[in-house]
């Protein structure tokens, strides 16, 4: 399942985790203990985000094979989808998106 989760994986305009910023700094007492945090809220987003995008493209193609119009709009939407998905996932871990 994972191969086919690689087929849809996130557009060079998706969102990283270096992109957040902890919403309250003050919650953890260590740098070390923060970096911690911050690594567990990007890979649980990770996969969140993997198993929507390859939901939705799942879905998309299912509509008809081997069409290149339907494909590149799978490929659009599972991207959209994880981008969406890993921001989400990540705001409700306590982390804000950068501006600029």
């Amino acid at each position: 399942m994972l191969l086919a989760a690689g087929g849809c994986a996130p557009t060079v305009s998706s969102p990283q985790g270096k992109n957040f910023v902890l919403a309250d700094p003050s919650k953890y007492k260590t740098a070390t203990e923060e970096e911690l945090a911050r690594q567990f809220a990007e890979n649980d987003c990770k996969s969140k985000a993997v198993s929507a995008s390859a939901t939705v493209h799942k879905a998309v193609m299912a509509q008809s094979a081997g069409n290149l119009g339907l494909t590149m709009r799978a490929n659009k939407e599972a991207g959209e989808m994880y981008s969406s998905t890993f921001t989400a996932c990540m705001n409700k871990a306590g982390y804000l998106l950068k501006s600029g």
